[in-house]
């Protein structure tokens, strides 16, 4: 290939396109506008293309220490304050007024209470004071018109028996003893015992209002002003023992009627005599049982005089 190259270009031409071909592949820059002709140059070219192929390439060199850090900059300049905010709107105040005795509902006096602009007051009244070493009700008893509620049960009694006494005690005592009303919820003796209807229960607690006893308000029992009223709600082959109303509902001859009055015995005001009905602080209910296994569930209620 290096005869055909010389024989194209001659010794001379050879010798200078050698010299060129060694700058190309160096990559150094070569004039040869007085050494080559342009036919020369232009074989020089093709050889140098052919010949100066890129070769490949070489491994990555280790890694550079890292250069100092470079120096801080200079701080930049405050930014501008904001503007000040406007101003909450005011609340609202509550005003407080006296109030005197018989004022505002309050039979002891006390304060009005109104927060402004919104044109509602509200009362808030002294309590009573209390004599010292009394209970919170005046004089020791129940007041007028307030009703205390509790519960009754005989357990289950294993053979007839004459009377059945079951105690109710009153938690603050009366001013005045109660009447009691008896009112049955149920048929008394078997084989109907049972539940009333709704449309019986009706008819039972229109005949319990006429004698002082309503019925129930919300699950809780009630009981007019003067009145102990004495629900059987559960009951088994037993029934009250004193004066039996004619019966409010049709139901078989042997079954017991639903409104009893004066029933229960009581301990006197000097502790050593027995009274009928009810004394201020309770009563035991009188019971009778029908046959063996008898038993009741009940509540009661009482209200004090007006």
């Amino acid at each position: 290939m290096i005869s055909r190259i010389r024989d194209r270009l001659g010794p001379a031409g050879f010798i200078v396109a050698v010299v060129a071909l060694v700058a190309a592949l160096a990559g150094g820059a070569y004039a040869a506008s007085g050494g080559l002709s342009g036919k020369q140059k232009k074989e020089v070219e093709k050889i140098a293309k052919k010949v100066s192929k890129p070769g490949p390439e070489g491994r990555q060199g280790p890694e550079g220490k890292q250069g100092p850090e470079g120096k801080q900059g200079a701080a930049g300049s405050n930014g501008k304050d904001g503007s000040s905010g406007s101003n909450g709107a005011d609340g609202k105040s509550v005003k407080a007024t006296s109030l005197s005795p018989g004022q505002g509902g309050c039979v002891e006096g006390g304060a009005s209470l109104e927060v402004e602009g919104s044109g509602t007051k509200e009362s808030i009244c002294n309590g009573k004071k209390g004599k010292e070493g009394e209970p919170w009700t005046a004089g020791g008893v129940l007041p007028a018109n307030q009703t205390e509620t509790g519960t009754w049960a005989t357990g289950t009694l294993p053979a007839p028996a004459a009377p059945v006494y079951v105690p109710v005690s009153f938690p603050i005592p009366l001013e005045t003893a109660p009447d009691v009303t008896f009112v049955w919820l149920r048929y008394g003796e078997s084989p109907y015992n049972e539940p009333l209807s709704s449309s019986e229960l009706t008819e039972v607690f229109e005949e319990g209002a006429e004698n002082g006893c309503p019925g129930f308000e919300a699950g809780i029992p009630l009981a007019d002003p003067g009145h102990l009223c004495v629900y059987g709600s559960i009951t088994s082959q037993i029934r009250p023992v004193g004066t039996a109303l004619p019966a409010t509902i049709r139901q078989p001859p042997f079954n017991p009627p639903q409104i009893f009055t004066g029933v229960g015995h009581a301990i006197g005001e000097d502790g050593s005599t027995a009274i009928a009905g009810v004394s201020k602080y309770g009563t035991a209910l009188d019971l009778e049982c029908l046959t063996a296994q008898c038993e009741a569930v009940g509540a009661w209620a009482v209200t004090a005089s007006e």
